[in-house]
């Protein structure tokens, strides 16, 4: 598609990766890499090209490039399709930027340009789809063996749980059923062992069971089915694997595993991000709610009881992209017992604790001057007493917590603000940078007294009581941070050192006198 305005695109893309449902993964032909761009970087240079011919209007290029969710695809592969793409209908030459969004099941990038070249000539859309885009995307499916837009199906297997009223054993269409389902869910999903297998199922209404060690069907590797009820509890005489047709036994499944292993991992940050984002809601205070939100995604998640004691398993189940993850998969914090810890930290926001700290930190906030670069904001913070800390998310997003420095951990306040989470983000403050500034503060500074969660004035009161810190070092508070700062920080001002423009209060506008 084309357009007039090369800043809305570009910013449109990168409200995305704020949210954390895109990143940038490609500046070809700009001055500097892709993770050294500011926005003003992005969009000046692009409008400074454009700007080369006065008499096109509609200077901006915005594309959409879309895949099946069964193309194994990583960030390298697309990087080179985008390239080829890009050189296939006319803009080899040209400088360009390559978004790969998350927000769909379906892998898909997004590309933003100019038609206006070096020589402020402008570059001829007219009829580029037919002409140029059509040939180069069936050239590209076939050397990089994607599956031809033509060929995919747009609807789902219509698959369902079996029927209540054939559960029940004697039954003739409960084998037949059965039988169906499991041959969908080995077609159709992507999961790596038993356990993911058998979440699966039991969205069905089945179950399959290798029985205990040390009995004859598990040594012998056998599996049987049964149907379950609403409950999860076993209806019927269960059936051997080697009683269907198409015969799911353990061997057989084994064989997918490890390919299944491989084709689900370009749909893991799709999954991660989406679980993220509802782990941070504050209203995610219970696994109900927890479990019906990510449903709206399309993702069911399943908590499966270990034996002898052991805490649960989270698996999580994407029907959009049909892969399937164990929680401990996608990475540390998504284990069960991870995801109960973050849903009880939400539920504990209305503790005495965690309440003052939200609002003592919500006040320091709401007093943050930003005009003078981020070094200066991270200076301020520090001085009454706040620790920014950060948790990991999907590779490359990172989260953000804030709380006074003498508030336990759990209570510190996550940041919901995506605007502030931005700016943290753009300016380099990354997890190591926050350990080495929480440790150094910590290791030098030890408090006197405890918050008192009745105060009046918290802040006031905070900043008295961090000034009264035992320091190992002779200097004041504020030569203490700021030798801290510029020991520790060295971060490229990705705004110039100013104030980020979604920080810059909105201009008025005039009302036009009357004549």
């Amino acid at each position: 598609m084309s357009g007039e305005h090369i800043e809305g695109a570009v910013r449109y893309n990168e409200r995305k990766v704020e949210k954390g449902v895109a990143d940038l993964i490609l500046a070809s032909d700009f001055p500097k890499d892709a993770e050294a761009l500011s926005l003003q970087d992005k969009t000046g240079y692009l409008k400074a090209l454009a700007s080369g011919n006065t008499w096109v209007k509609r200077n901006c290029v915005h594309i959409s490039l879309n895949f099946s969710p069964d193309d194994l695809l990583d960030q390298d592969k697309l990087r080179e399709i985008a390239q080829t793409y890009m050189a296939k209908v006319g803009f080899g030459d040209q400088p360009f930027l390559v978004y790969q969004h998350y927000d769909a099941a379906h892998p898909h990038l997004h590309i933003v340009t100019t038609n206006i070249n070096a020589a402020g000539e402008r570059i001829s859309l007219h009829n580029i789809g037919k002409l140029k885009s059509e040939p180069a995307r069936k050239e590209i499916e076939q050397s990089f063996g994607l599956i031809p837009a033509e060929g995919r199906k747009t609807k789902d297997s219509g698959l369902k749980p079996l029927n209540p009223e054939i559960l029940e054993y004697g039954k003739p269409e409960l084998k037949a059923a059965m039988s169906n389902i499991i041959a969908e869910v080995v077609r159709s999903y992507k999961f790596s062992n038993l356990s993911e297998f058998n979440a699966v199922l039991g969205l069905f209404n089945m179950a399959v069971d290798r029985g205990r060690e040390g009995t004859r069907l598990y040594e012998t590797g056998g599996l049987i089915y049964t149907a379950i009820d609403k409950d999860g509890e076993r209806v019927g005489v269960p059936i051997k694997a080697s009683a269907f047709y198409r015969k799911p036994t353990l061997k057989n499944l084994e064989k997918r595993f490890t390919t299944n292993n491989t084709a689900r991992q370009a749909y893991g940050q799709r999954l991660g991000v989406i679980i993220d984002r509802a782990l941070r809601s504050e209203k995610c205070t219970s696994r109900a709610w927890f479990k019906k939100e990510l449903q709206k995604a399309g993702i069911s998640v399943v908590f499966q009881t270990k034996e002898h004691g052991r805490r649960d398993a989270a698996i999580f189940v994407d029907h959009r992209t049909k892969a399937v993850f164990s929680g401990s998969d996608l990475g540390p914090g998504y284990h069960a017992r991870e995801i109960d810890n973050r849903i009880m930290t939400t539920a504990m926001r209305d503790s005495r604790e965690f309440g003052w700290n939200r609002r003592f930190v919500k006040n320091v906030l709401s007093r943050l001057d930003y005009s003078r670069g981020f070094p200066d904001v991270l200076k301020q913070l520090l001085q009454q007493g706040v620790i920014v800390r950060t948790t990991e998310g999907p590779p490359g997003i990172i989260h953000y917590q804030m709380g006074y420095l003498q508030v336990k951990p759990e209570c510190y306040f996550p940041i919901f603000d995506e605007k502030l989470t931005a700016y943290l983000r753009a300016n380099g403050f990354n997890p190591v940078l926050a350990q080495a500034v929480e440790e150094r503060l910590r290791s030098d500074a030890l408090p006197v007294s405890s918050f008192d969660p009745n105060s009046s004035d918290p802040i006031g009161e905070s900043v008295a009581r961090l000034g009264a810190f035992t320091l190992k070092t002779a200097m004041t508070l504020a030569g203490y941070i700021g030798q801290l700062i510029e020991d520790l920080l060295s971060v490229e001002r990705s705004y110039g050192g100013g104030v980020p423009y979604h920080f810059r209060p909105k201009k008025k506008k005039k009302k036009r006198r009357p004549d």
